[in-house]
């Protein structure tokens, strides 16, 4: 029986840098194949390019030639002894880090990278793909979970375990996908019955803390603009920085909405009416909006008795009044995208920070903006 040939097709996937990816696309029984040949067509901007592209598109079509052969027999029920099964591990792990690198994958290629090391600190770096089985893997989470080292001695937290056997998982998956191995050996182990996250201190006010704090007053009775700056960036979003160096020239208004520009991240922030009534009450908004404010030493020294004042045990920084606006627009039915377009947040790093922190929001108590209004 034989098998029609463009049933493996050849696709190509465009690249950050210009280049295009080559891959293969297929059916195999029940199963969907996108296999990366890690082979680039380069732009055909010079006749070297030409040349190269014809080379490579050669290569290409000899790898797909070779699937095709592999298909008729899967198809036809013969059993052939796949090379690929002979492939390190390591080698899985190279390829799928330098498939997340041609996505732009940074952060996480730099996770693998752990991964791999640890992979090899375990058990070495001749382990075969084909020899992985669930023995290995049960091996491996402990080891992950409590033998392998940072470069500073220390063992790894229990969240940065899971996230690296969630990445190992991942480069068995890849195998599968490509028809290296059948399954997964992972598929039969529960992760999470083998590490347990840990739980992750609340960074943020919630609206009953708020309420504590505009209700009490500031025990430096002669410094009242750090309650007022503290409050503002809690209904606003401002950093600390931006906060001392805040002039009355960059809160403007258009069509009757007020924004305040936020310098360190070149973006302007719309205020609300919360926000607005935390602004100093003077006769000449010329200058820095909150003069005299003290220095970061002291200032931490006065949010803390304040919160002491209040009743508040949660620690007391303007990282937390940030997060607090962040915790209130989640709690009001705002995505996260908006939230991270309002405060210019580009970084994937800091975007993750406040996707948990949106894991903490309850999605059953009152909205906040309507506890706002009655304030």
């Amino acid at each position: 029986m034989g098998i029609n040939k463009e049933r493996i097709n050849l696709i190509t996937k465009q690249l950050n840098d210009g280049r295009m990816s080559i891959y293969l696309d297929y059916s195999k029984g029940k199963k969907r194949i996108r296999e990366s040949l890690h082979l680039y067509l380069l732009p055909e901007t010079s006749n070297r390019n030409v040349s190269k592209n014809k080379k490579t598109l050669r290569e290409a079509q000899a790898v797909k030639q070779e699937r095709e052969k592999e298909l008729m027999f899967f198809e036809n029920g013969i059993i052939i002894e796949k090379p690929e099964s002979k492939k390190l591990l390591v080698e899985i792990i190279d390829s799928y880090k330098q498939e997340l690198a041609d996505m732009g994958s940074h952060s996480t290629v730099k996770n693998v990278n752990v991964v791999r090391k640890a992979v090899i600190q375990f058990k070495g770096e001749n382990i075969k793909i084909g020899d992985i089985d669930e023995a290995y893997c049960r091996g491996f989470i402990e080891f992950i979970r409590t033998g392998y080292k940072t470069r500073c001695g220390k063992a790894l937290s229990m969240n940065s375990a899971e996230a690296f056997i969630y990445l190992f998982s991942a480069c068995l998956n890849k195998a599968v996908k490509e028809g290296i191995i059948n399954k997964s050996p992972l598929y039969y182990i529960k992760i999470s019955d083998s590490i347990k996250r840990q739980s992750v201190p609340k960074t943020f006010l919630d609206k009953d803390e708020i309420k504590l704090l505009m209700g009490t007053q500031c025990p430096v009775i002669s410094r009242p603009q750090v309650k007022q700056a503290f409050l503002f960036s809690c209904f606003c979003g401002l950093s600390f920085k931006d906060i001392q160096t805040l002039h009355w020239k960059d809160i403007k208004t258009e069509d009757g909405q007020y924004t305040v520009a936020q310098h360190l991240r070149s973006n302007r922030v719309p205020l609300s009416r919360m926000a607005m009534r935390w602004l100093p009450e003077v006769a000449n908004k010329r200058g820095l909006v909150y003069k005299g404010l003290p220095g970061f030493v002291r200032i931490g020294q006065i949010l803390k008795q304040w919160a002491e004042e209040a009743g508040i045990t949660q620690n007391m920084t303007f990282n937390v009044a940030r997060n607090t606006f962040v915790y209130l627009m989640l709690t009001t039915g705002s995505d996260l995208a908006t939230v991270s377009n309002i405060l210019g947040i580009k970084k994937i790093s800091e975007i993750r920070k406040y996707a948990t922190m949106a894991g903490y929001v309850s999605k059953t108590h009152d909205q906040v903006f309507d506890y706002l209004s009655n304030l």
